[in-house]
């Protein structure tokens, strides 16, 4: 299991200052589906059983990521 934190809540501060243009992709989306290539490409891994679990507003994005995610492996 890998968890992480969304950006808004990591780097608010950060993110304050530079919130022009900033949308879910940005905030979510992106850094879901990078998790997802980063753990399909791990050794010991296999990516047929890599899943995304969210609450909140990453269960709402839920199905936006795995439509945008479809040509990772797994």
């Amino acid at each position: 299991m890998l968890r992480y934190e969304k950006r808004t809540k990591q780097y608010a501060t950060k993110i304050l200052s530079t919130i022009k243009g900033f949308a879910v992709n940005e905030e979510m989306i992106n850094d879901a589906l990078a998790v997802v290539n980063l753990l399909c490409e791990t050794e010991g891994i296999d990516p047929n059983k890599v899943s995304i679990l969210g609450h909140s507003l990453g269960a709402m994005l839920a199905p936006r990521i795995a439509t945008q995610g479809k040509g990772l492996p797994g």
